[in-house]
């Protein structure tokens, strides 16, 4: 959820996100989370790049290399 809030974030239109419960697992997992100290104290390696960033980066790059026509329903 907070990866999509970012990426609703970036754009200029109004985008509706429904949940398809057919598509909810029985076992689910509702949270992941995650942290790179583990790689940190093993390599010492360190983020220098938000993740608001890189999403942005990756979302400018489609929209500057992927073809599409909007679609009216």
């Amino acid at each position: 959820k907070e990866l999509l809030d970012i990426l609703l974030s970036f754009s200029n239109k109004s985008i509706e996100v429904k949940i398809d419960p057919a598509k909810i697992r029985k076992h689910e997992t509702y949270y992941l989370g995650g942290s790179h100290d583990k790689l940190t104290k093993t390599t010492g390696w360190i983020p220098d790049i938000p993740l608001k960033k890189s999403l942005n980066d990756i979302l400018e790059y489609w929209r500057e290399n992927i073809f599409y026509e909007e679609v009216t329903l």
